[in-house]
């Protein structure tokens, strides 16, 4: 019965109270939902790899000098997993892959259908007992029993067979062997760290490669990525302890250390920066969940602030629900239960605008995300998060109200208090604090991408398009193209190159005069045509550029940049004619330092080379106004050149924007939870500057019968609301700069923290909350005094 009390009493106090009441929910509506978003996308990133039935037992390993404070590739020698299964009892099972290194993509060709593929792997025959990739026809004791045999994912086998029975055909690799398809498994779940769509044996590694070499003994590459399936129980602490000691002794004439991951950590928690694929961030996990944390904490704050506003409502029913005996327990139990009847009816608002901006979200978050109701989980979830908030909100709101004293509001007294009022000051402060520091971070993290975009690096990317050649057929067919292409008058230039800026390199130790066996000196390399030094617009500072004309030009000639030179202890003038990458080579020229790595990172070593076995892309500069109708002209030649072969391109410009995707992701989600913070601050201080309107309204009558004018009356109504929003903004300064100090520690290159975006950031929230509070005072100032003081 009282709880029905309870509730009638809360339906009446939200029909009277219109206004308030919309605004209260529009602000826990925005909240919720943007916890509704940003905590599936937590979800997902937390569940990466934990599909695998036994995901606690299953281990990558990576070993590199020990000199190195940590690996940038993950990288291990083939012999590695068997000889720790062998020399351990801990170890249960292994896997390796080799994700094909050095080839981009590879050719699959079946009748008439010819597909580049960038996921085919080579792995042992055990990653079907280890992993769950669970095969949906095929045997997977026998599938990768044979050095042709293969298994392809679901979309593979679709993409090439359609409704035919792949089980039994053949794939052609390359125009060089074939593969008899054995297997299908299921697709890779999108939360996997690593993916492919076809797979080999790589017990069989020596005849698909066909290396001068047995690489399956080989510990001199450091190429394939090894996986350990522990026994249960192991612990993995000391199994590590253990298993560094032995490779250590493994290795006598340099020192190794082995480095062991959890699978389930690899995601979020992995320092190596080159993976099989993009990997996530912990700390893009941790600043996504504040975020939402914040704008929530923002609506909750505009329950308490606009709840207590109005207590002069409420006063004589509570006060006359204390006469009667209510408790102060009591009391407070109905002011939470408006807060969580409030907080569940937002909760339909927020589902559907979650719905609604699902899309959107997935677009930058680069996600999949779907609200699934069969899911018990999100049904939980969504439980949880509409009491927390209705707790939230409510439970200063009833403290406050369940300790006022009967005898004044029977006295007519005001039941406000400085305190009360104090304190609703002290949360509109950390609301804008809040929404201030959000925007002071979009500010420079757009100002340091625009520094990113914009700066000299040092060569000319504009006007580019890379078309890649990955198979061995179109290598030997370049010289043909650069000519067919190069015959049309839009064509500026064609050069051919190893690599695009968003693909990470491969460090070499490549040899030169004067070098001993203790130097651990390493090399970015670049192979490339002739005229790759004078296309791009890289500094010649000494020596010469490669000459066709010279035959030694060809594999034994080497342009160093700056920082290679430095980091062998030569000067730019000595190094030339010096002996380098053998001792055969030489170093013919010096260019100036060129970023071909992203920003975060200092200039590397770098060395390049004339080695045509190494291209895999055709770098075609063309005029500025041709770019769109020449990538027509470019592919018809490619057809000519290269029959049979797909034709693909991406533009020089998108390459490098590659690098700087995770930045532009957080940028874009700070920018759009910025304005939802604005916009539910914002709600509330609406909400107030109306309490405040009505409370001031006989006061403004008398001030404007006694002659004040309509700006003294508006600078009246605002200055209040002026100096929270000032003190604001001085709050949030110090707190932001600490914040964007941290963040362009990533990076290398950055701009600096001047003072003026946090002035632009402060003047823009204060004529944010001018304009919201203006509606009201401007209502107010222009109200005839007679009709506001005729009943005085």
């Amino acid at each position: 019965m009282m709880i029905q009390n309870y509730m009638k009493t809360a339906m009446r106090s939200l029909s009277r109270q219109k206004a308030y009441s919309m605004i209260n929910i529009s602000g826990l509506a925005v909240g919720m939902a943007c916890v509704i978003l940003i905590g599936l996308y937590i979800q997902d990133e937390l569940s990466y790899d934990r599909y695998h039935t036994h995901a606690d037992r299953i281990y990558r390993l990576t070993a590199c000098r020990t000199e190195a404070s940590f690996p940038s590739f993950v990288g291990t020698p083939p012999p590695l997993g068997p000889t720790l299964k062998r020399q351990f009892p801990e170890v249960q099972d292994f896997v390796r892959f080799d994700p094909f290194m050095g080839k981009s993509k590879s050719l699959f060709r079946y009748g008439d259908k010819t597909f580049y593929e960038d996921r085919f792997f080579l792995a042992d025959p055990s990653i079907f007992d280890v992993f769950d990739f669970g095969l949906l026809r095929g045997d997977p004791a026998t599938a990768l029993s044979r050095p042709n045999y293969l298994v392809i994912s679901q979309s593979t086998a679709d993409k090439y067979f359609g409704d035919e029975d792949p089980i039994g055909k053949t794939l052609n690799f390359d125009g060089e062997l074939d593969f008899t398809v054995t297997g299908v498994m299921e697709d890779i779940p999108s939360n996997s760290h690593f993916f492919f769509d076809l797979v080999a044996s790589f017990a069989f590694i020596n005849d698909i490669k066909r290396w001068d070499m047995d690489l399956l003994q080989s510990w001199r590459h450091f190429n394939f990525y090894t996986y350990l399936f522990l026994k249960e129980g192991v612990d993995s602490q000391a199994f590590v302890t253990k298993a560094t000691r032995f490779i250590q002794e493994l290795f006598q004439n340099a020192e190794q250390k082995l480095y062991i991951e959890p699978m389930t950590e690899i995601h979020l928690r992995t320092k190596i920066t080159r993976d099989p694929e993009p990997h996530g961030d912990i700390m893009n996990v941790v600043l996504y969940a504040t975020i939402a944390a914040i704008v929530l904490l923002i609506a909750c704050i505009n329950f308490m602030n606009l709840y207590t506003a109005n207590v002069e409502v409420r006063a004589k029913e509570v006060g006359v629900r204390k006469v009667v005996g209510a408790h102060r327990k009591q009391l407070a139990f109905q002011i939470l239960g408006e807060s969580m009847l409030l907080s569940f009816i937002a909760l339909p608002a927020a589902v559907l605008l979650a719905h609604l901006a699902m899309p959107l979200f997935n677009r930058f978050t680069g996600k999949s995300l779907q609200l699934l109701f069969s899911h018990w989980t999100l049904l939980a979830g969504l439980g949880a998060m509409t009491f927390f908030v209705g707790i939230l909100s409510g439970f200063y709101p009833s403290l406050f109200i369940a300790s006022f004293q009967p005898i004044k509001i029977i006295q007519g007294r005001s039941v406000s208090s400085r305190g009360g009022l104090r304190f609703r000051h002290v949360l509109v402060v950390l609301q804008f604090t809040l929404s201030i520091m959000f925007i002071i971070g979009s500010f420079f993290i757009r100002n340091q991408m625009r520094y990113v975009m914009n700066k000299d690096l040092g060569y000319d990317r504009e006007n580019i398009i890379n078309v890649p050649m990955y198979s061995p057929e179109a290598r030997l067919r370049y010289e043909a193209f650069k000519e067919a292409v190069g015959r049309h008058s839009d064509i500026i230039d064609v050069t051919a190159t190893s690599f695009t800026p968003s693909i990470e390199r491969w460090r070499e130790g490549l040899y030169f005069e004067g070098r001993t066996d203790e130097d651990d000196h390493m090399f970015y390399r670049i192979a490339c045509d002739y005229n790759f030094i004078d296309m791009f617009g890289l500094e010649l500072i000494a020596g010469r550029t490669f000459v066709r004309e010279i035959a030694s030009d060809l594999e034994t000639a080497w342009i160093l940049n700056e920082s290679a030179v430095r980091e062998i202890g030569w000067n730019p003038e000595d190094a030339i004619d010096k002996s380098f990458g053998t001792r055969e080579g030489q170093v013919i020229g010096i260019v100036k330092d060129f970023h071909f790595r992203s920003l975060r990172r200092e200039t590397q070593p770098l060395v390049i080379n004339v080695f045509p076995r190494a291209f895999q892309y055709a770098s075609i500069r063309v005029k500025p106004d041709a770019l769109t109708h020449t990538v027509g002209i470019i592919e018809a030649r490619w057809g000519e050149i290269n029959p049979g072969y797909p034709f693909e391109y991406t533009f020089y410009d998108d390459e490098f924007d590659k690098l700087y995707q995770p930045e532009r992701k957080l940028q874009t989600v700070l920018e759009y939870f910025t304005f939802l913070a604005i916009f539910v601050a914002c709600l509330g201080l609406f909400g107030l500057s109306l309490f405040t309107v009505q409370r001031r309204t006989k006061e403004i009558g008398i001030r404007k019968v006694l002659g004040a004018r309509f700006a003294q009356v508006s600078l009246v109504l605002t200055m209040d609301i002026l100096k929270l929003v000032l003190l604001s903004v001085v709050v949030a300064v110090p707190f932001a700069f600490l914040a964007v100090q941290r963040w362009l520690q990533g990076f290398t290159y950055r701009i600096g923290i001047g003072v003026l975006p946090f002035v632009v950031s402060g003047l823009l929230a204060c004529a944010i909350s001018l304009f919201t509070v203006s509606f009201q005072v401007i209502r107010v100032a222009r109200t005839n005094p007679t009709d506001v003081l005729k009943y005085e």
